[in-house]
C-alpha cells in the first residue's frame, strides 16, 4: 500500500526535515551567519531511504500522511521530480499561477478570517469556477510590465525600460476593464504618466505598497539566469519605482523576482529562503544609472543611505519565515506570522511563507493559494506572489484544467509566457 510505503518514508525523513528547517530558522534569526551547516549537513546520505515517488504516488500519499510536512518537504525524490519540468512550463506555470492566486483570493480581500470561512464553508475558497475567474489589477499590471519586457528585451536600457513600462501603464489606466479597486498610488502615478511627468517626478515617493512586487515577476521570466542576475535587480527596481519610490518597495521586488529567477534554475525549495536571507543581508548598492536622483527627491542623506533603508526593512521582514515554518499548522491565518500584506516587504514575506509552508507535496500549490486566500490581509496579493513561487516550482500542470479554461486573461497570459521566454 502506498499509504504505508509513505508513512514509513515520511517518519525516516521527519528528523531530517525537522533539521532542515531548524537550521533555516536558524539562519533567519541570525544565529547563524553563513549557509554552509545546510549544506554540509543536509548533504548527508540518506540511501536507507529508497521509494519511487512519482507525481501520482505524491498526490496518494498526500491523502494518507496529511501531517509529514516536515519530511517530505526534505525529501530528494520531489526535487528530482521538479527538476524535469521543462523551462517553459515552469514560466507558464508561474505566470498562470500568480493569476490563479489572484482570482482565487480577489472575493476575500478587505473580509475577516471568519466571514471567509462563512462565505467559502468549511475551509475558505479552493477552486475557480464560473462565478469566481476575475483577477484584479495585480494581473492586469503584471501583463503590462510582461508586454512592456517584450517590447524593448533586445535593448534593456534604463532608458528602454522606463519609457515601454510608462507606457503600459498609461494604456492599463485608460483600459475600460481597469475597474478592480486598483492601488491609489499606481492609479496618482499612471495620471502623473499621463500627463507627461518624467516617471522620477510622477512616482509616489513615500510608497512601499505591495503594488511594487506584486507584478515583477514577468522580470524573472526573461532574465532568470544567475549571469543576468544584475540586470534582473536593476529592471526590477524601476519598475517598482516608477510608482513606488520608497526604498523598501524597490528592495521587496528585487528580492520576489530573485525568489522566482530562483525557483527557475531549479535551487532546491528548501535553499531559497537561506539563499534570499544572504541576499538581503548584503551590503546594498544604488544604481544611479537605473534609478537617477530617486534618493534626492526621498530626502536620504545618500545614494547608500536610501537603499540600506529599503533592504534593511526586508530583511527583517523574512527572518520572520524561519521561525513561522517551524510553528507552522498549515491552517492559522499567516499574516499572524509575517505581516498583513499591504506593504511590499510583509506580502513577499506572507507570500513565501504560504508557499514554503506548503512545498511538501504535489498538491502544495494548491494549499498553498488556499492558505494564502484565507487571510485577515491584501489576500489577492499575498496569494498572487505564492501563485507566482508555486508554479515556479511545480509548472504549469499543477493548475487544472478545468481552472486554466475560465482563468480571465489566460491566453494572453500563456501568450506572453513564450514571448518572454524567446525575447
Amino acid at each position: 500500500m502506498i499509504g504505508e510505503k509513505a508513512k514509513r518514508f515520511s517518519q525516516q525523513q521527519f528528523e531530517r526535515g525537522a533539521k532542515l528547517i531548524r537550521i533555516m530558522s536558524e539562519y533567519a534569526s541570525g544565529k547563524t551567519s553563513s549557509p554552509t551547516p545546510l549544506q554540509a549537513r543536509m548533504a548527508e546520505p540518506d540511501s536507507s531511504v529508497n521509494i519511487e515517488m512519482d507525481p501520482k504516488a505524491l498526490r496518494r500519499a498526500d491523502e494518507d500522511v496529511v501531517e509529514t510536512r516536515l519530511g517530505l518537504l526534505a525529501s530528494r525524490n520531489l526535487d528530482t521530480i521538479r527538476a524535469r519540468i521543462p523551462l517553459e512550463q515552469r514560466i507558464s506555470g508561474s505566470f498562470v499561477g500568480s493569476a490563479i492566486g489572484d482570482a482565487l483570493a480577489a472575493p476575500t480581500e478587505f473580509l475577516s478570517v471568519d466571514t471567509i470561512l462563512e462565505r467559502w464553508p468549511p475551509i475558505g475558497p479552493t477552486k475557480l469556477d464560473a462565478n469566481h475567474y476575475k483577477v484584479t489589477d495585480d494581473t492586469q499590471m503584471a501583463i503590462a510590465v510582461a508586454k512592456a519586457i517584450v517590447s524593448c528585451a533586445p535593448k534593456p536600457s534604463p532608458e528602454n525600460i522606463s519609457k515601454a513600462i510608462s507606457r503600459e501603464f498609461i494604456v492599463w489606466l485608460r483600459d475600460p476593464e481597469n475597474n478592480r479597486a486598483p492601488g491609489n498610488t499606481c492609479i496618482s502615478a499612471a495620471r502623473a504618466l499621463e500627463s507627461g511627468v518624467p516617471w522620477n517626478e510622477a512616482t509616489v515617493i513615500n510608497s512601499k505598497g505591495c503594488g511594487a512586487n506584486m507584478r515583477v515577476h514577468p522580470v524573472a521570466y526573461r532574465w532568470w539566469k544567475k549571469e543576468d542576475d544584475a540586470l534582473r535587480s536593476n529592471v526590477s527596481q524601476l519598475q517598482a519605482a516608477i510608482t513606488h519610490g520608497h526604498p523598501t518597495a524597490l528592495a521587496a521586488a528585487d528580492v520576489t523576482s530573485l525568489v522566482v529567477a530562483l525557483l527557475l534554475r531549479n535551487v532546491p525549495v528548501h535553499d531559497v529562503l537561506v539563499q534570499v536571507l544572504r541576499y538581503s543581508a548584503a551590503p546594498p548598492t544604488y544604481n544611479e544609472k537605473w534609478l537617477g536622483p530617486l534618493w534626492q527627491r526621498y530626502g536620504a542623506n545618500s545614494p547608500n543611505d536610501y537603499a540600506q533603508e529599503g533592504w534593511t526593512e526586508v530583511h527583517e521582514a523574512l527572518k520572520k519565515i524561519g521561525p513561522a515554518l517551524l510553528r507552522n499548522d498549515g491552517w492559522s491565518d499567516p499574516c499572524i506570522e509575517c505581516g498583513d500584506g499591504w506593504i511590499a516587504e510583509e506580502a513577499l514575506a506572507t507570500g513565501l511563507f504560504c508557499f514554503l509552508g506548503d512545498c511538501w507535496d504535489s498538491m502544495g500549490a494548491r494549499k498553498a493559494l488556499r492558505r494564502a486566500a484565507v487571510t485577515r490581509g491584501d489576500s489577492d496579493s499575498i496569494a498572487c506572489l505564492a501563485g507566482a513561487f508555486a508554479g515556479a516550482c511545480d509548472g504549469l500542470e499543477t493548475w487544472p484544467v478545468s481552472w486554466r479554461r475560465i482563468l480571465e486573461y489566460y491566453q494572453e497570459i500563456r501568450d506572453l509566457s513564450e514571448k518572454l521566454l524567446i525575447a
